[in-house]
């Protein structure tokens, strides 16, 4: 009887010593496999907060007069306010629209919404500035600037960003806008920044501008617009062609020869204008 009760102390002794020495379970424990220098982990940091956008991933697209944005494969569409002509910097994660006669720029989401232009008056004839497109190097947003009053004739502009100059680039800035007689539309920069394409009516062609000389062409290619370079290689450039040609509507793709500001069409990728 005795011994029964006895073994059974002592295997209450032993129990107890397992579970205040053998499981490091309790603070100040030590022994085997217990680091008495161990510090409490701490938790890992919140990852970064996202841009509004992720540059690269996104498609800005007009709907129902509003400015809509979605994924590359087509969800998550999403309105951002209210224009259009939007321009996309991947880089700025901003963009540039056209609201009330005028360019803003704003984030991917459509907060912080600035104008960076603002209505001027020629004789009592208010001005309309559309087609806003980033520099390469987003310093600077070429665009067309007409009249609200006639909406015929048109003019390629450039604003510097950072001094909120705005140069007119074509056509000769001492002629009186309201005398303009051609409508320019959507110029598009170079990779290098050192041309503009774009093209006018009155007959549907591209033109081209070097802006390091000042050379404009304004009928490098007939029956043709909404022309855009490739953003890698400058040489080369995609427009939509006009059944009007011999050569056939569709979506085209051209070499551009720098030196000569030429545009030779190579390949049809289509067989309907977009």
């Amino acid at each position: 009887m005795c011994k029964a009760k006895c073994l059974l102390t002592v295997l209450g002794v032993l129990v107890l010593v397992i579970v205040l020495t053998g499981c490091g379970g309790m603070d100040g424990a030590t022994g085997p496999g217990v680091d008495a220098a161990a510090k409490p982990v701490k938790p890992p940091p919140p990852p970064p907060t996202p841009p509004p956008m992720p540059t690269g991933q996104r498609i800005a697209f007009l709907r129902d007069n509003a400015i809509w944005t979605m994924n590359t494969g087509g969800s998550d569409q999403v309105a951002v306010g209210s224009g259009m002509h939007a321009d996309w910097h991947r880089a700025l994660a901003k963009m540039a629209v056209v609201r009330n006669y005028c360019i803003y720029t704003m984030e991917g989401n459509g907060t912080n919404a600035v104008p960076v232009t603002t209505q001027v008056s020629y004789g009592g004839a208010a001005s309309y500035d559309q087609y806003p497109d980033w520099s390469p190097d987003g310093t600077k947003i070429a665009f067309t600037r007409g009249m609200v009053s006639d909406g015929i004739g048109s003019s390629i502009q450039i604003l510097d960003l950072g001094s909120g100059n705005i140069t007119q680039i074509y056509p000769d800035p001492a002629v009186d806008p309201r005398e303009y007689t051609v409508p320019i539309y959507s110029p598009k920069w170079s990779p290098d920044g050192n041309f503009l394409v774009f093209y006018r009516g009155n007959g549907w062609a591209l033109g081209v501008v070097n802006l390091v000389t000042g050379q404009v062409k304004d009928a490098v290619l007939a029956d043709a617009r909404f022309a855009e370079f490739n953003p890698v290689n400058g040489q080369e450039l995609a427009f939509e062609g006009l059944a009007v040609n011999p050569r056939g509507a569709g979506l085209w793709l051209a070499t551009f020869d720098p030196a000569t500001m030429a545009v030779t069409p190579t390949v049809r990728l289509t067989t309907t204008a977009m």
